[in-house]
């Protein structure tokens, strides 16, 4: 890498929590990837993998890739006692962006949308993130009872199947439910960026976790130096 830039309190959320961004800089990048955990505040697994990442990127040799890393952008559902899937206000952030199909309709409390997209200060600045760089991929971390790799993308994209592989997961191009005001939705289908989801098994060890995460970046990093050479 040429330079590392780790911004601590990169933003803050209702609560004044600190929310960080990682950037892992070279000087004549050919593509631009952002990931990201912690989006629902009660899924660890999501910033265990997205933790485990930024350690590896961390010594990564210089490559011609910018990577920007957020662990975790819902720190104070991260926090909760309980945890909690929403932030602070209420609102689930992966229901907040500005798609064309957002909604103030949602399926419960879990879901809530906002009372307008972008209303959340942690999608609004993850949106203006998004739009000031122009990023070449995304992947975002979750869990789920089923463990699944989901593209959300206007093209077929191997990325997210090398993904999938990696871990001996399913790989799908739909979740199977609509999810209007998802940043899926918003950047993968409105923007035309490829939006991954990668699902990891709720509940499964930590060690588990750290382990698929680990496969999951260095097949990725294979690949891309492949197609980069």
């Amino acid at each position: 890498m040429s330079h590392i830039e780790n911004q601590k309190a990169w933003q803050r959320s209702p609560k004044g929590r600190t929310i960080e961004l990682h950037k892992f800089l070279c000087d004549d990048p050919q593509l631009k990837i952002l990931i990201l955990g912690g989006m629902h505040g009660d899924e660890p697994e999501g910033v265990t993998w997205a933790e485990e990442w930024i350690t590896l990127l961390d010594s990564l040799p210089k490559q011609k890739i910018d990577w920007f890393a957020i662990p975790c952008l819902n720190p104070d559902g991260y926090y909760a006692s309980p945890r909690s899937r929403t932030n602070s206000q209420g609102v689930d952030l992966n229901r907040n962006f500005s798609s064309s199909d957002w909604t103030r309709d949602s399926r419960g409390p879990r879901y809530n949308p906002g009372t307008k997209p972008r209303c959340a200060p942690e999608v609004d600045a993850l949106s203006s993130l998004i739009e000031q760089h122009k990023f070449n991929l995304i992947i975002h971390f979750h869990s789920h009872s089923e463990a699944c790799v989901i593209l959300t993308s206007n093209a077929p994209n191997e990325w997210a199947e090398c993904l999938a592989k990696a871990t001996n997961t399913p790989f799908k191009e739909d979740i199977g439910y609509a999810t209007p005001g998802s940043l899926g939705q918003w950047a993968g289908l409105g923007l035309g960026i490829p939006v991954v989801c990668v699902e990891e098994l709720e509940g499964r060890s930590l060690t588990e976790v750290r382990s698929n995460a680990k496969n999951a970046f260095r097949a990725l990093g294979q690949l891309l130096e492949g197609e980069l050479l």
